[in-house]
């Protein structure tokens, strides 16, 4: 059994610290962040209202999956994303280098830290994607999911292998692929393009691919059917707000949908731009290398999946600016790639100066980044208040404000949190309790209790 020295041992700390210090960030703010108008649905019901999601919403499998995770309670959701968003920064380190972190050194640090860094504060919505119940579920669970498979092709690209090939492994390879041609409507084509493009690979190198892997190409090709041809994407191009939408002409959506490529750029910290810099001025210096070196192949890669995926969205009515989550991280493997391979070239560890000037910004803006999440939170725990006050006394119902959300130090990082209380209906029903009066209210209505006989 390999020793570690007290060096190595140091090391190992320093790894395990900022594991848990970043798992620690991921769950106080999902603590912070209150339910939404997502998770009011009645718990014991969670696979009937999947089915009826599918049928008129939204047909993702991550819409099952945070059913789920609610029927069970807030709590295994605090308990579970900062596991998989801490996990989903391994995957994307693993994913570039093609190996596991030098747990004995610091050597690895700057990478990581600069990954870490980036997942929080250079992805589309951050509180929607990463700390809202239904929107991390949907968008950062499943790109973990989705950086799992694109590790796996990574290894058997490279002729290594992370599970043998067997029946068993088929079929729950078969599964994985359904469940990733599920995920959305960015990243499920895309599964279905790299398959593609990895097989055609493999068959023009004169390679065998292990049977698991036409499996998973096999239920991505089912996935991809059942999430394209659900009722929901009918129904919803079908409602009155969007009816104009489907009539436009292609020149129009195209010319529409810049404004929203623009705020991914800078939502995403103008990353694409820095890339494409470094690729070009790379493959400039050095032609031939570049053409054939693996890393600058697969940042040129994913920095064209990322715009793919980008422009993509221009067929989508109104896309949220969270629905360019996965993009975002496109763009941050092809920029961790790009310096991966410029460093190599230059002999310089860009990381370093990297993480240097992310923490310089982290640390600058960190204060009103996490305020209007504390002043959500406080507001929130004044109307639970209110709620248990109102039950406690007999009341039929209660008078409660409406959340505000304080301005964050950008749009990018300013909540766009959507308030149950605005569907009084909704609320009501979640809390057996009527909400009235949800809108801006003065301060002497804040918290009256009416007085009459509580409703069924």
């Amino acid at each position: 059994m390999e020793r570690f020295s007290l060096k190595n041992l140091k090391a190992l700390n320093v790894w395990i610290l900022i594991s848990v210090l970043y798992a620690a960030f991921i769950f106080l703010f999902s603590f912070l962040y209150p339910i939404g108008g997502d998770e009011i649905f009645p718990p014991n019901y969670y696979l009937s209202s999947y089915f009826y999601s599918y049928l008129t919403v939204t047909p993702r499998v991550g819409g099952l999956l945070a059913l789920f995770i609610l029927s069970l309670g807030r709590w295994s959701f605090l308990i579970l994303n900062p596991l998989v968003l801490t996990a989903q920064a391994f995957l994307i380190f693993n994913v570039i280098f093609n190996r596991r972190m030098d747990f004995k050194t610091f050597k690895d640090l700057p990478a990581f830290i600069l990954i870490l860094i980036f997942c929080v504060f250079a992805v589309a919505q951050p509180d929607q994607t990463l700390f809202w119940i239904s929107g991390a579920i949907n968008y950062s669970w499943l790109m973990t999911a989705f950086l799992f498979f694109l590790l796996i092709l990574r290894k058997t690209y490279g002729g290594g292998e992370l599970f043998k090939d067997s029946f068993a492994v088929r079929v729950i390879m078969f599964f994985f692929g359904i469940f990733i041609g599920m995920t959305n409507e960015n990243l499920a084509p895309m599964a279905f393009v790299i398959c593609a493009l990895f097989g055609s690979i493999f068959f023009l190198q004169k390679r065998k691919l292990p049977q698991w892997f036409w499996w998973f190409a096999a239920g991505t090709v089912i996935g991809l059917a059942l999430l394209f041809s659900a009722p929901a994407h009918h129904n919803k191009l079908n409602l009155s707000i969007r009816s104009g939408f489907v009539s436009l002409s292609l020149k129009v959506k195209l010319s529409n949908h810049l404004e929203y490529l623009d705020n991914f750029i800078k939502f995403n910290l103008f990353l694409p731009i820095i890339t494409f810099l470094c690729l070009f001025f790379t493959g400039y210096d050095n032609p031939k290398t570049a053409c054939k070196n693996e890393d600058f192949l697969l940042a040129l890669f994913f920095w064209a999946t990322a715009f793919a995926t980008a422009f993509v969205l221009f067929a989508v009515p109104l896309p949220p600016q969270r629905a360019f989550y996965a993009c975002s991280v496109f763009s941050i493997l092809a920029f961790i790639f790009a310096f991966k391979y410029a460093g190599e070239i230059y002999k310089i560890n860009f990381y370093k100066y990297f993480m240097t000037a992310a923490l310089a910004a982290v640390i600058f803006i960190i204060t009103p980044f996490a305020y209007p999440y504390f002043n959500l939170y406080a507001q929130s725990v004044k109307r639970e208040r209110l709620i248990k006050q109102a039950k406690m006394s007999g009341a039929a119902f209660v008078y409660a404000p409406a959340y505000y959300v304080l301005k964050g130090p950008t749009d990018n990082f300013t909540m766009n949190f959507f308030d149950a209380a605005m569907t009084e209906r909704t609320i009501s029903r979640y809390y057996r309790l009527e909400i009235r009066n949800s809108g801006k209210v003065s301060d002497s209505a804040v918290g009256l209790i009416g007085k009459v006989s509580p409703i069924i």
